[in-house]
């Protein structure tokens, strides 16, 4: 039998330039010393990196919560952590050079915080906004001499509030999914299937459900 040898030429690489833009990262001050961290709008909660807890923040004793937080990271998985600690942040960049008590969940190292070692979640950022409103007015986005990745952050925060003011603090309409009539008995609960229409961008809270304008509760 002919022994035959076969080449394949590798295909060249797609331009990938485009598949990662730029993180939002500034320097603070946590407790006096500079840190690089990533402001996070998207995430509710603050995080510190426990090798530069454990490096620089030792002496802040790490709390235990009262209750189990429940955090779910953007690929769906739990984000583990060891506890909470109180520190202090300044934030340059915002216009003020006042520190802003903040809570912080200790959490494990990964090969992004062990450069980032902290991530800033809307517990502080909207603090840190309104903070900023407060001392320019309505117009703070353009008042204010904040550095751009503090802009951005603000503005995305704006804009989510003011998309919710403008739907009357109506995060989406939940609609039944059930495929045939339910009758709900007095005094009795029951599970429904539902689906979310008309939704806007939000970080995970507690809503409470409320019947709309134009919901019809049948009278047979």
């Amino acid at each position: 039998m002919e022994d035959r040898a076969f080449a394949y030429q590798q295909q060249p690489r797609k331009d990938t330039t485009g598949l990662i833009g730029s993180t939002n990262e500034v320097t603070v001050k946590i407790n006096g010393m500079k840190v690089t961290a990533l402001l996070d709008t998207g995430s509710t909660v603050s995080t510190v990196s426990e090798a530069f807890y454990r490096e620089y923040l030792a002496e802040q004793p790490i709390e235990t919560l009262n209750r189990i937080l429940n955090i779910e990271c953007a690929d769906g998985q739990s984000m583990p952590y060891l506890g909470y600690i109180t520190a202090d942040l300044e934030l340059p960049g915002t216009s003020s050079d006042r520190q802003q008590p903040c809570l912080l969940l200790v959490v494990p190292d990964s090969t992004y915080n062990n450069t980032v070692p902290l991530l800033l979640g809307t517990n502080v950022l909207n603090t840190a906004m309104n903070d900023v409103k407060t001392r320019f007015g309505t117009r703070f986005l353009q008042d204010a001499d904040l550095f751009t990745p503090w802009y951005i952050t603000f503005r995305c925060l704006s804009l989510r509030e003011k998309e919710l003011q403008k739907r009357s603090n109506r995060l989406a309409i939940i609609k039944c999914a059930e495929g045939k009539t339910v009758h709900i008995q007095p005094n009795k609960d029951i599970v429904l299937q539902g689906y979310m229409d008309h939704e806007i961008p939000y970080h995970p809270v507690c809503c409470l459900l409320q019947p709309t304008k134009r919901a019809a509760i049948p009278t047979d």
